[in-house]
């Protein structure tokens, strides 16, 4: 990954200015200010272009508490997560309370309450068992961040690990790196010469850096982002069984 430093210095050789090093780095003035601004801005705006992007790709972890049904994320800042992947959340392998790794299935938190809320408040001390099911919820203190619940309310401490895409971390000491892999600094640098002539008020050559940014963009998603003829159906067949409503369901 490229630093905060080479890709300034890449983007002033682009524009026939002096390059930065490490020691005048942070009291740059004029260009060279305005340069380290506009690859941030092209950070920035390539990872709000697509919020799956690859190299966003996280891992995050909740214990459990016996009897509780509902938690909040674990981020403490809103440069942590542009999107939670519901489909990624599972309980932890665990040779103390003897479980494998368990997918939990996403449902709704219309089918929770009206379903399983019941039992799972009745259980609201010691918990039912090990959760199977994971669904949207505020959170028990209405977190900025959002929270999920689970069912059955569990009777251990599991460790229930999910996958979410982080927002860039942003860039403000010469070394440090962003996510993006190297090979696409060239994409970092199209935007940033598109923000560097907005900047300028230049608009023909904003407008030209523009359409060269996004073709560099759709090159970067056609690389690394899954494509339809590629892509696996998520459907999922429960075999055509008959109950008793969605209860019934739930409890197979």
């Amino acid at each position: 990954m490229s630093t905060f430093l080479e890709l300034t210095n890449k983007l002033l050789r682009r524009l026939l200015e002096v390059q930065l090093t490490m020691s005048t780095f942070a009291s740059a003035e004029s260009t060279q200010a305005t340069a380290k601004d506009c690859i941030e801005a092209a950070v920035q705006e390539i990872y709000n272009k697509e919020h799956r992007w690859p190299f966003a790709y996280k891992t995050g972890s909740v214990t459990l508490t016996a009897g509780t049904t509902e938690y909040n994320f674990p981020f403490t800042n809103p440069n942590e997560t542009n999107a939670v992947d519901w489909e990624s959340f599972r309980i932890r392998k665990s040779t103390t309370f003897n479980i494998n790794t368990t997918p939990l299935r996403l449902i709704r938190r219309d089918d929770w309450l009206r379903s399983l809320r019941a039992e799972d408040e009745d259980n609201s001390t010691d918990g039912r068992g090990a959760p199977m099911y994971v669904f949207v919820t505020a959170g028990p203190t209405n977190s900025d961040f959002g929270g999920f619940g689970v069912s059955p309310n569990p009777d251990k401490a599991f460790d229930v690990d999910f996958d979410y895409y982080k927002v860039s971390p942003g860039l403000s000491v010469h070394d440090d790196e962003t996510d993006i892999p190297s090979r696409f600094d060239y994409v970092i640098i199209n935007f940033a010469l598109k923000h560097f002539y907005m900047f300028k008020d230049n608009i023909e050559q904003a407008q030209l850096w523009t359409a060269e940014a996004e073709k560099a963009l759709a090159d970067m998603k056609y690389t690394l982002m899954p494509r339809k003829d590629s892509m696996t159906s998520t459907v999922i067949n429960y075999g055509g069984q008959s109950g008793n409503g969605i209860r019934d369901w739930y409890r197979r």
